[in-house]
């Protein structure tokens, strides 16, 4: 897994899958998520909102179907993001 530290980004695409966050600061970015493994240590996330592509845009449907999450934002944050 690759290691990132200290990143800080504005209004970027940030892609989570196979990666390690340590000490980054991202506000109002997209982070795209896969099913990879992932890691945030110590980052702080402001207003972002999550897009969830193929294993875990499915496994959000299925949240969604069965009423565990919201379809407006399980993360307190912005409308959920998914695509296909």
């Amino acid at each position: 897994m690759q290691t990132i530290e200290k990143e800080v980004a504005t209004g970027g695409t940030i892609t989570l899958d196979g990666k390690h966050f340590v000490n980054c600061t991202f506000t109002k970015c997209q982070l795209v998520y896969s099913g990879g493994d992932f890691a945030l240590t110590a980052t702080n996330l402001q207003d972002c909102q999550f897009t969830f592509m193929g294993p875990a845009h499915r496994t959000v449907n299925l949240l969604q179907g069965m009423g565990a999450i919201k379809p407006n934002g399980p993360f307190g944050g912005p409308v959920l993001g998914t695509v296909q």
